[in-house]
């Protein structure tokens, strides 16, 4: 089992988005998967733990409708990486008194004691862990009438799909074409040779020049199959902020601009491999209810999540002990 490195997810989540898919859920999950949250928390009391809750999606979801109007349901967002969504969403802690967040905290080992939870919720979050370990530790903590309600991610989803289709080019980037690296070496040129006419008579730097030319047509390329913003744009637009720098002379770390460029795509490709071992395949959900069930709980509802336009976003899954 692939496992995820928090030290990879928390400055993902240092990022001002409220769900991990951006582009699809700017303000939040919404429509049919909102609708299954409505339902499964409807009436709910006590103390709810939502597991791997990133920025706290699914834990703002669960606040709005059981404490809207006046509720207390307790509310706890717990995730492996170190998370601040209070502070990274600028939302003020006093006005939302029901809900807490604990971060560097793995759902293998939850710091509740037993039988002090009465429901575990997860949004794309349980399927990251170890399940082997996550499930027991999330029978302990439950109450005896404890239940688990899930959205898990589907390797058939068109989540996956479109997530993973661009990893090879993207790889292609990083490790074949790998224009940081000629970059960082250009970079290294301009700043020991630093007088205009030296550098117009430069071989090496000409030649880098040259290399770095043929290496942008060839992302390009590829650049070209994505929308504006992606990853790739992203790496390109920092190697040229940092080439620019470097060449005119100006104040500002230039080096530093390409090794964030390179970091950050490969960061992402990180996620994108992770969220591709977390996905469940039809071996994997039979794996988890296996696990449930053995634990004493009861699969009350399995099933295929669409959305919109699209006929598969996960699966969900319910159980009740």
């Amino acid at each position: 089992m692939r496992k995820p490195d928090p030290q990879q997810w928390g400055p993902y989540w240092e990022r001002p988005t409220i769900t991990s898919f951006g582009d699809m859920f700017p303000n939040n999950y919404d429509a049919s998967i909102l609708e299954f949250w409505q339902r499964q928390l409807a009436n709910r009391t006590g103390h709810i733990v939502d597991i791997a809750c990133g920025n706290g999606a699914l834990t703002w979801i669960g606040n709005e409708i059981l404490n809207r109007d006046g509720g207390n349901t307790r509310i706890t967002g717990v995730d492996f990486a170190d998370i601040a969504p209070f502070r990274v969403l600028r939302r003020n802690r006093n006005d939302f008194p029901s809900i807490r967040f604990i971060g560097n905290t793995p759902a293998e080992s939850l710091p509740f004691k037993d039988g002090s939870v009465d429901m575990v919720i997860s949004q794309y979050g349980v399927e990251y862990t170890n399940l082997d370990e996550t499930v027991p530790e999330l029978s302990r903590v439950l109450v005896p009438a404890g239940r688990m309600s899930f959205i898990l991610h589907d390797k058939a989803s068109t989540i996956i799909k479109g997530a993973t289709a661009p990893l090879d080019d993207f790889r292609t980037v990083l490790n074949d074409i790998a224009i940081h690296d000629a970059a960082l070496r250009l970079e290294n040129l301009y700043r020991r040779i630093r007088r205009p006419e030296a550098r117009q008579g430069s071989t090496d730097i000409q030649g880098l020049i040259d290399t770095i030319n043929a290496m942008a047509n060839r992302v390009r390329e590829i650049v070209r199959n994505y929308p504006p913003r992606s990853p790739i744009h992203l790496y390109m637009e920092r190697l040229n902020q940092a080439l620019d720098l470097a060449r005119n002379n100006r104040a500002g770390n230039s080096k530093a601009l390409i090794c964030q460029a390179r970091d950050a795509l490969n960061t992402h490709i990180v996620r994108i491999e992770d969220l591709e071992a977390a996905a469940l395949s039809p071996e994997g959900r039979q794996h988890l209810t296996a696990l449930i069930q053995k634990e004493g709980f009861t699969i009350v509802e399995e099933s295929v999540l669409a959305y919109r336009d699209n006929d598969n976003i996960g699966t969900i899954l319910v159980a009740q002990r």
